[in-house]
């Protein structure tokens, strides 16, 4: 697993990142248009798990999006829940959740990960369906 950020290399990223946005990919928010992204964000469950930086850096990233998935979001939605939150206070804007039943495990299995897909919104620009679903699982039994 890769070290930490110390908190001088998040000012210095946040710095690159503020100098110009558009160079590191940040999307620009238009009135008239619907920024949309997808990305795994590696095992997201226990808040505990991710850095402060970490943290702010993803809310910064999705404060700038009208809909964003999520793939890897665990069990625990509790790190969903605070980026979630934070993502609101940077956007100044409510973002909501939809989430997928649990995909990529199976009953009794062990070493299989259970994860959840997630949208998260900006309220407002966005209207679910109401409905997030996948049907897999984990295949590999089905090899041995």
């Amino acid at each position: 697993m890769s070290e930490e950020f110390t908190k001088a290399e998040w000012k210095k990223i946040n710095a690159a990142l503020d100098a110009d946005p558009e160079r590191y990919g940040l999307p620009e928010r238009r009135s008239r248009s619907v920024v949309l992204a997808s990305f795994n964000i590696r095992k997201l469950g226990n808040p505990e798990k991710k850095t402060n930086g970490a943290f702010d850096f993803l809310a910064r990233f999705c404060a700038q999006c009208d809909l964003i998935a999520v793939q890897e979001v665990l069990e625990d939605m509790s790190a969903l829940e605070r980026l979630r939150g934070e993502t609101s206070a940077k956007a100044g804007a409510e973002f909501r959740i939809l989430v997928s039943d649990i995909t990529g495990g199976r009953d009794g299995a062990t070493g299989s990960t259970v994860e959840r897909l997630v949208f998260l919104y900006r309220e407002g620009r966005v209207v679910p369906t109401g409905i997030a679903s996948d049907i897999s699982f984990d295949r590999s039994y089905i090899y041995k």
